[in-house]
């Protein structure tokens, strides 16, 4: 069998796997943005415990039939994003799940594509890059990062190519995920001139959209009091990657720890916009004006979750291609942030063996095309990850029980007019151990954003520049 044939057919089967495994999965997220559109089409707030509550229990399938009636799953969405589910909403629960899932399906393409025609990794290797990380979660949540991350990779070959118009409305798309998509859209705006007027254009219509949907009055309400809710509900979730995680379990003040976080994610901001200049510049690819701000938006925060990870990829990717000197590193950071640790654990202990040899193939073939073949190298890289997932997998599920059986009441003070109260307790009760092992588990993702981070922003530092300034930057 030719090698182009037998990486289609093993494309395939592995495409046939991840979609027959979504069409049985909860579509966990896409139930509140589901039900939030349908909140906007009765006229009610989208952000309040009802009608979510009733639509979740009652309009969505049975397959959380009992956590439905328990927990209300909130949809901290911004109008803009709400208005593209309120359509949805007008058909039937099964039906649209469907529809959103090839939605998704299309936006890993155009992902897919984007990154293999920027860095020139070859397509195989990209798709492995973006099957655990990005396609098989996506599709089992339901979630709305398929679309920023693919704005953010059609935003960043956009600006490799000089097209700073089409850029900056790719970039404008990347604000369904507002945390990833402002620091990219801030970044283009400071050094790109031709894509301000684009980016402005599309901040108005955003906002248009978002007033016609919610009103002004749903809208302040979304800034000022559901996204602080939102980030307090998770505060202590081993799901969470942010700063304030960290700080919550130093014993710092949860209110503290959440200022702490949106500081240190404004400061990450500043840093962004004049890295990504910097690489720009010295790199000569315009690319690094989108992938610096959106990997550096998952840094730290106050909000982020495993599967924003896939955010930093390109960066990754770009700095494989672009910064020999570093290549090794970056293939270390592409596998780490290859595979997303919690929620792999997550899946193991729902007893889904078949991700073991998964992710053992995922870091085995990385390792191999990365390294240009080096088969010692590649099976060093998938043995290494296949001991750090059933090894600290066995060991998260050993104290997470420990941890349920000793655990204090909880009690939540969030108003139970929102649903971040029935989320926050969820979350207390459940997967907010903090134990040794939920931070091992963390390890893997924040080690391969170290090393993208040293590997680019330590070439920021470098006093020699060794290409010419790119034409179209500032």
């Amino acid at each position: 069998m030719r090698p182009a044939l037998w990486k289609a057919v093993l494309i395939a089967a592995i495409l046939t796997f991840t979609v027959l495994e979504s069409a049985t999965t909860s579509a966990f997220d896409f139930r509140a943005f589901y039900c939030a559109g349908a909140a906007v089409q009765q006229h009610a707030n989208p952000y309040r415990t009802e009608p979510l509550h009733s639509c979740e229990r009652d309009r969505t399938d049975g397959y959380f039939a009992a956590f439905s009636r328990a927990v209300a799953l909130p949809a901290p969405l911004p109008g803009y994003d709400i208005a593209i589910f309120a359509p949805l909403s007008e058909l039937p629960f099964v039906a649209a799940k469907a529809i959103w899932n090839i939605v998704i399906t299309i936006a890993i393409g155009i992902a897919l594509v984007a990154l293999v025609r920027m860095t020139g990794i070859s397509f195989l290797a990209v798709f492995s890059a973006l099957w655990l990380s990005f396609l098989l979660p996506s599709l089992q949540f339901g979630e709305l990062i398929p679309i920023a991350v693919a704005a953010i990779c059609v935003a960043a070959l956009c600006a490799q190519r000089g097209r700073w118009a089409a850029a900056g409305v790719a970039a404008a798309v990347a604000l369904v995920e507002p945390h990833l998509g402002l620091p990219v859209c801030i970044a283009l705006a400071c050094w790109a001139p031709k894509a301000r007027m684009t980016l402005l254009a599309c901040a108005g219509a955003l906002a248009l959209i978002s007033i016609r949907t919610l009103g002004i009055a749903q809208n302040v309400e979304y800034f000022s009091t559901v996204l602080p809710l939102h980030a307090l509900s998770e505060i202590g979730s081993d799901a969470q990657l942010s700063l304030s995680v960290v700080l919550h379990y130093l014993g710092i003040s949860d209110t503290t720890a959440l200022r702490i976080g949106a500081a240190w994610y404004a400061a990450v901001v500043v840093l962004a916009v004049y890295a990504s200049r910097a690489l720009a510049r010295r790199c000569s690819d315009g690319a690094f004006l989108i992938a610096v701000p959106a990997a550096l938006a998952v840094v730290g925060g106050s909000f982020i979750h495993v599967t924003d990870m896939v955010a930093a990829l390109p960066l990754a990717m770009l700095g494989y291609a672009r910064i020999p000197q570093y290549r090794v590193a970056f293939i270390g950071a592409i596998i780490l942030l290859a595979l997303p640790w919690w929620h792999l654990a997550l899946l193991l202990h729902q007893r889904q063996y078949a991700i073991v040899p998964m992710t053992a193939a995922v870091g085995l073939y990385l390792a191999w095309d990365l390294s240009r073949r080096n088969v010692r190298f590649a099976l060093g890289w998938s043995a290494a990850v296949l001991i750090a997932l059933v090894g600290t997998n066995a060991w998260y599920v050993a104290s997470s029980d420990a941890y349920h059986r000793t655990a204090p009441p909880v009690h939540i003070t969030i108003d139970r007019a929102y649903p971040e109260a029935s989320w926050a307790w969820t979350n207390s009760k459940f997967i907010s151990t903090g134990s040794p092992a939920s931070w091992v588990l963390r390890a893997p993702s924040w080690a391969g954003l170290l090393i993208v981070l040293f590997g680019t922003l330590g070439l920021v530092l470098r006093r020699r520049v060794g290409s010419q300034p790119l034409g179209e930057v500032t």
